[in-house]
């Protein structure tokens, strides 16, 4: 192939993402594994589902596990997905204090006051 990149019709897929302990997330929504009978070369195949936290604490998780079969290759094909950042599952968030936000931005540019003050309100 002359060190070229050559982008074949892949067959077979199947995404497999059973990473999500049952002591720590419940699937609440859709299925954590998905299987597709081809993907074409340059094309695009999408997986959803929804967890739901049990437990409090970080969260680290692993790729999903993908394979597929192409026409030039006897052997099924392995990739992985790309790995997700540490979840800080049932995280407490402080509050937003709007209208401190609001002061703070008063104090440091009353010049401007005026037009962050109804854009602020705009986006609330």
């Amino acid at each position: 192939m002359d060190g070229k990149i050559c982008f074949r019709t892949a067959y077979d897929i199947t995404l497999a993402d059973e990473n999500w302990p049952k002591d720590i997330f419940d699937v609440v929504k859709g299925n954590t594994s998905q299987s597709w009978d081809r993907l074409d070369a340059g094309g695009l195949l999408s997986h959803s589902f929804e967890l739901e936290g049990k437990v409090k604490g970080m969260f680290y998780g692993s790729p999903a596990l993908i394979t597929f079969r192409i026409p030039t290759k006897t052997v099924l094909q392995e990739a992985y997905s790309t790995p997700i950042l540490p979840l800080d599952v049932l995280a407490e968030k402080p509050p937003v204090q709007k209208f401190e936000l609001v002061s703070l931005l008063f104090e440091s540019q009353t010049d401007n006051f005026i037009s962050l003050f109804l854009s602020f309100f705009a986006v609330s």
